[in-house]
């Protein structure tokens, strides 16, 4: 095989690897597959609970009635679906530089003998692009992950304030379990049609601060309880209705605001968060909270206004008696 035509078959080569887009970096790839479990998880969770929701009591045909299951769980299949396509785009891209990465270096073996050590520049050239890529990729994580660690909270007045998707905020997660990080703020920044969280979130064993406050979370992962040095919580104007048993874990925590959600009830674990200072859960539906709540005996600060048996604010109960009295 003539130079001239080895040449030009590693230019084309070249070509086709510096016309794929940017690599993505470790980072990434661990988000994507962090996105692409929470998301498969979530999934079996909401197809179980569509399996064991008994039909109406209004004479509905049986077999209507399980057309209208199958139909639930062929959308719930179709959104995971959608959840999921850009980890996976993602994945598949990594997949594709991989094989580039082994026909590079068996092209570059088959024509670079000993005869022919000038190597071929064109190789070396889009690799070192990709790793300046992977660099520069990292970076920006990292400014992300400063600008959602900021202690000083932007003013809701703001306008166009940025929103992550799920692959921007499993990334996030997993640069902040990186460089261990003490506080993550992404309140108000999940896009809209995010309601769970990566299950990668329990990584974040060095969090102590967590603000996910004015965003549409329905429910938290199990994952949630591994945030065992966890102080400060704020989960306030989101969506919930419960709180997964593992949060018994978290023990150090001080500061939870749950409110302006969807409580009908409150856990009776609560009782075991003996380091609870301040809880809030005004503006949800309950109508009482359980007796455990007399186990914790650091708390100096209840808040119960507008709930379910409340037409009017009772004002901060500063202590457990008076917590009950507000219902």
């Amino acid at each position: 095989m003539s130079s001239p035509a080895c040449a030009k078959i590693i230019d084309e080569i070249s070509r086709n690897y510096k016309s794929l887009p940017p690599r993505p970096s470790i980072v990434e790839i661990e988000a994507e597959i962090s996105v692409i479990k929470s998301v498969e998880t979530e999934e079996q969770i909401v197809l179980d609970e569509i399996s064991n929701k008994l039909p109406p009591e209004n004479n509905v045909p049986t077999e209507l009635y399980s057309l209208l299951q199958q139909a639930r769980k062929a959308m719930v299949m179709f959104q995971s679906q959608e959840q999921k396509k850009e980890a996976i785009q993602l994945i598949e891209l990594d997949k594709t530089y991989q094989d580039f990465d082994v026909l590079i270096h068996k092209a570059t073996k088959l024509i670079c003998d000993g005869t022919q050590m000038e190597k071929i520049n064109s190789f070396e050239d889009p690799i070192g692009e990709i790793e300046k890529k992977d660099v520069i990729n990292d970076v920006n994580l990292k400014k992300d992950l400063v600008m959602s660690c900021e202690k000083t909270i932007v003013s809701s007045s703001d306008k166009a304030q940025e929103t992550y998707s799920l692959m921007k905020v499993a990334a996030l997660i997993e640069t902040t379990a990186k460089t261990r990080a003490k506080v993550l703020d992404l309140h108000n920044k999940l896009a809209d049609k995010i309601e769970w969280l990566p299950l990668s979130l329990g990584n974040l064993e060095s969090l102590t601060k967590l603000d996910l406050h004015s965003n549409q979370i329905i429910n938290l992962p199990d994952s949630f309880g591994e945030l065992l040095n966890l102080t400060d919580l704020d989960l306030h104007a989101n969506r919930l209705k419960s709180l997964p048993a593992s949060f018994v874990n978290l023990v150090n925590l001080m500061d939870l605001d749950l409110g302006s959600n969807r409580f009908a009830h409150f856990p009776d674990f609560v009782g075991n968060l003996t380091s609870l200072k301040r809880l809030n859960v005004e503006t949800n539906q309950l109508e009482e909270l359980p007796y455990t709540i007399g186990f914790c005996s650091s708390l100096v600060e209840l808040r119960l206004d507008f709930n379910k048996r409340s037409s009017r604010g009772s004002g901060n109960a500063r202590m457990l008696g008076d917590s009950h009295a507000a219902f």
